[in-house]
């Protein structure tokens, strides 16, 4: 699927001018397979993504682009021109489903984390046996030198750990659903 993806990402961006920053879709809302499409100008691509799956960062024209899910209680997602590579996320909201576009921090060859609370509350997360709170809304860096440091816990809910393999920055999305906290890992680029 991954390979049929690329085709098609690499078809779209052909046929535009001068490319823009890339971006990464994640699907972290509902628990089925979702189609999506982006379109920008007079060009539309469409992929699916399961639940927990993202697209892999891909380029985006130099124009504005929209994200659509077909799904009931997803929203369009506009996504603004830029230079910036950015993760486009979607989450549970409420009764429905919320996107989130933030900026994406790759790093070449070299280990990073942070951490995003994209919830509406403070979140408690240890990592490396420190208790980190980070306000709603807000992101938190923290320091790692290697895979091992890359874990993160909420008391009875979550505990991942990062199973990559390749030094690179990562994002952990954290957030809540049916008032319990969640968290997704995504290589950072």
């Amino acid at each position: 699927m991954k390979t049929q993806l690329i085709t098609a990402l690499s078809g779209f961006i052909l046929s535009q001018s001068l490319p823009a920053g890339g971006i990464n879709v994640v699907h972290a809302g509902p628990g089925d397979v979702v189609k999506f499409e982006v379109t920008a100008g007079d060009a539309s691509m469409d992929f699916t993504l399961a639940a927990g799956a993202n697209s892999g960062s891909f380029i985006l024209p130099e124009e504005d682009a929209t994200i659509k899910g077909f799904h009931e209680g997803i929203p369009d997602l506009e996504v603004p021109a830029s230079e910036d590579p950015r993760i486009a996320i979607l989450l549970p909201s409420g009764e429905g489903f919320a996107w989130h576009l933030v900026e994406a921090k790759p790093t070449d060859d070299k280990w990073a984390f942070r951490i995003l609370n994209v919830s509406s509350e403070m979140a408690n997360v240890v990592t490396n046996k420190e208790l980190i709170e980070i306000p709603a809304g807000k992101e938190k860096a923290v320091e790692v030198s290697g895979k091992a440091q890359i874990n993160l816990k909420i008391p009875s809910t979550v505990n991942l750990t990062y199973d990559g393999s390749e030094p690179t920055g990562v994002v952990a999305f954290v957030y809540r659903e049916d008032d319990e906290w969640k968290a997704i890992f995504l290589p950072d680029r």
